[in-house]
């Protein structure tokens, strides 16, 4: 944290120096420590398809506890110190935590809250074909309407078998447009 800190500092300091004008994002912070108070503190069930409730509790919750800790102290403590106009959350696969873990970022932060990632599905609890892909971004959607938040992007332009979330753009490798970016794109025009 110190060293994300000192180096945050010196980028603010530079930006606030030279372009003033410039939004700065605290930005890169883990979604871990909202998320975990959601599910660990607070009992809201991650509802992901195929996720078995009590094994990720037991995982994330019992066994994670200590990191689940430090990631609220060292988010909270960046939130408090560093200088920046927004904060940004990474909201991922479980959008019934997401609202908990935005409201755990509001309570420590005046900032407004850009989503700067948010997406899905989780691909090793969850289906990865590309139907089911566009029927949990309109979930992800539905629930991103739902947040107070100033903006939020989706992760993910193309597949890449190389990344965590391999299947999850709105394009496959070939970039040919799957059935995520008609949703999104529906999405976007209701704006």
């Amino acid at each position: 944290t110190s060293e994300f800190l000192a180096l945050h500092a010196r980028a603010a300091a530079v930006i606030r120096a030279e372009r003033p004008d410039l939004t700065l994002v605290l930005g890169g912070v883990t979604g871990r420590a909202g998320l975990s108070h959601a599910l660990c503190f607070e009992g809201a069930p991650a509802d992901v398809p195929g996720l078995r409730e009590e094994e990720a509790r037991q995982y994330l919750c019992n066994r994670g506890m200590m990191r689940n800790e430090a990631a609220q102290a060292a988010v909270a403590a960046a939130l408090a110190i560093a200088d920046y106009d927004v904060a940004d959350i990474h909201l991922y696969d479980a959008p019934n935590l997401w609202p908990a873990a935005v409201a755990w970022r509001q309570a420590h932060t005046l900032a407004p809250i850009w989503v700067s990632e948010f997406g899905g599905p989780w691909p090793r609890n969850e289906p990865t074909d590309p139907d089911y892909q566009a029927e949990r971004l309109a979930v992800y959607l539905a629930t991103i309407d739902t947040l107070p938040v100033a903006r939020a992007y989706y992760f993910k332009l193309t597949d890449d078998p190389t990344s965590y979330h391999a299947l999850s753009g709105l394009y496959d490798v070939t970039g040919a447009p799957k059935p995520a970016l008609s949703v999104f794109e529906t999405w976007m025009a209701a704006r």
